[in-house]
């Protein structure tokens, strides 16, 4: 399977390079390119000034002739869903090349390798004209001072909508910019709150077969909500697959990657413990230093050894988290994991096999003792992040940018956010025909009302929100529309997976926390050998292959902290500072 995964990469980034080399040939305007050819047609910056000309500042948004055709290539990561693998046969994005006259030539890597195949074109020199830069593991502003990437600021003429947004919502200024003022990547806006898209989800069904129908959680709740209704289910899962015969199963399926744990934190979070650097009362915690994360593997090393996770889970490195181990969830032999929306109900049934389930979502158990204010939430100083980087040696930047300022207006953030209506499919699309959605995604009733089509999630249907809008493009995120017509099954599993938000104390660091040249650089070399070392021992931990107690646990702390976990925190604590200076 390993060697499937590197040659379908190797395959996709021969394409990807392939593409990336055009970098914007095929725009034709008559702007002068940023950029000279070597000998081996590999693009070089002839320098790090990445601002316009003068002649370009002057005329911005006005100055484009829309006449013309344009191409750009964009380096997107994976987007999962049942309708198409490329985002160029995205119907929102159909809508925006016919009104913009401009084509973007999406290129995906293999899901899963996202980090390594963004790796591997960086260290080419061949970039796309738009690089998702959400999977970078190097500095971003690194690429500024090279003269790869360009400031954002420095274009806003062609930007009004997100000029608007800048100058009038503080907050979205304060997220949007870093320390120095400057604008590397285009992130988004939200107008409401996001509710979460995952989270943890069980298996009801066979709690039900396994106690005939009296399912009775200790906790007294109607979902598992503690530790001790965990340890009711997991040997119930345990039995039922023993007793069905299956050769391969899991009561628990808990990720290889990262470490063991899941990826925002669900099941740590029962034991007040998180794997990354948190924030709590305005102190930054290395979070694999602290006592709560002994509790967390010691458990987990138990579960383990009674069988109720699932045995080869270390080897399944190539499952992204919000697909774990696809043969045994969807083939009816996982009781609990990551899920989303598609899990939930009786999504995952299979009655030509007599097989049906019933997924519910469930919120993060509680150990004894930890309350709703001990568990991780979410930062909350919003979004923004990294997002989308322009390649500073594109043609005609101001043209590009352009094109991406529609996503923060209110037409282009409602097509972003939900796909498009009946007045944005453009002659000759056929995507949401295809789905059965001709008259598009949503349209709006007598009394300016958004209905949903009945085929959207959205509204209870089986086409996933993520096929039809283009939400990993930066720009306005219109979460009115979609918070306002969630299900009833959705609501009540948002409530589930974020039940603890309000009360919570315990945050993420700010995605939008930015960093010097000497930061970024012993950060990078700190977290990679503390990630090498973290990935190897926590599954040795839980799996048995090493002693766990408190004197092992120590000496893996001390060797934590003899690779930089400290001078880590101390870093993010004094970037996290300046991050709260900006508000002052």
């Amino acid at each position: 399977m390993k060697k499937l995964i590197l040659l379908l990469s190797l395959v996709l980034l021969v394409g990807l390079l392939a593409a990336c080399g055009r970098n914007g040939d095929d725009v034709t305007d008559d702007t002068t390119q940023n950029e000279e050819q070597t000998q081996d047609g590999q693009n070089v910056q002839d320098d790090a000034d990445t601002t316009p000309s003068d002649d370009e500042a002057a005329t911005g948004f006005d100055s484009i002739n829309w006449d013309e055709p344009a191409s750009f290539s964009w380096w997107m990561i994976s987007v999962p869903n049942d309708q198409w693998a490329t985002m160029n046969d995205n119907p929102a994005i159909h809508y925006v090349q016919y009104r913009f006259n401009t084509t973007l030539d999406f290129q995906h890597p293999v899901a899963g390798t996202e980090a390594d195949a963004l790796a591997i074109m960086m260290g080419t020199g061949r970039y796309t004209n738009v690089m998702h830069l959400s999977t970078y593991q190097g500095n971003v502003p690194q690429l500024y001072y090279d003269g790869i990437i360009i400031n954002i600021m420095d274009w806003l003429d062609y930007m009004p909508n997100l000029r608007h947004w800048l100058e009038t919502d503080p907050e979205f200024a304060r997220i949007a910019l870093d320390d120095q003022g400057r604008k590397l990547t285009l992130a988004s806006v939200a107008d409401e709150y996001t509710p979460p898209w995952s989270g943890l989800v069980y298996r009801h069904d066979i709690l039900e077969t396994m106690t005939g129908g009296n399912v009775q959680f200790p906790s007294g709740y109607d979902v598992p909500t503690t530790i001790e209704d965990w340890e009711y289910m997991l040997p119930m899962f345990l039995e039922f697959f023993q007793a069905a015969g299956f050769a391969d199963f899991a009561p628990l399926i808990l990720p290889a990657s990262p470490m063991g744990i899941f990826h925002f934190g669900e099941l740590m979070n029962s034991f007040g413990a998180y794997y990354a650097a948190y924030v709590r009362d305005g102190v930054v915690y290395a979070g694999m230093l602290q006592p709560a994360m002994f509790d967390y593997i010691s458990t987990m090393r138990d579960w383990f050894e009674r069988g109720w996770i699932h045995q080869d889970f270390a080897s399944r490195v190539g499952d992204m988290f919000f697909m774990p181990n696809p043969p045994l969830v969807f083939g009816g032999a996982a009781g609990s994991f990551f899920g989303m929306m598609m899990h939930l109900g009786d999504r995952l049934s299979m009655p030509d096999f007599g097989m049906y389930v019933d997924v519910r979502a469930m919120p993060s158990p509680r150990a004894e003792g930890i309350t709703h204010r001990d568990m991780l939430s979410p930062s909350p100083y919003g979004g923004g992040g990294i997002g989308n980087a322009i390649y500073a040696g594109t043609e005609y930047i101001g043209r590009l940018l352009a094109v991406l300022d529609f996503f923060y207006s209110d037409d282009g953030g409602r097509l972003r956010s939900i796909g498009p209506s009946a007045d944005q499919i453009p002659p000759g699309s056929d995507a949401l025909a295809r789905m059965g959605m001709p008259e598009g995604t949503h349209w709006f009733d007598e009394n300016g009302n958004i209905v949903f089509h009945p085929y959207m999630e959205t509204v209870g249907g089986p086409i996933e929100i993520t096929a039809v809008n283009a939400i990993h493009v930066g720009g306005y995120h219109r979460l009115n529309f979609t918070n306002s017509m969630r299900t009833e099954e959705a609501f009540t599993a948002h409530g589930h997976w974020s039940v603890h938000w309000a009360d919570s104390v315990v945050h993420e660091l700010p995605s939008a926390l930015s960093f010097t040249d000497e930061e970024a650089a012993i950060l990078s070399t700190n977290s990679a050998r503390i990630q090498d070392l973290t990935d190897q021992m926590i599954a040795l931990f839980i799996t048995g292959g090493a002693e766990l107690n408190e004197d092992t646990w120590n000496d893996f702390l001390d060797q934590l902290r003899g690779l930089g976990a400290y001078e880590n925190r101390d870093i993010q604590q004094a970037a996290f500072d300046r991050f709260q200076a900006r508000t002052q």
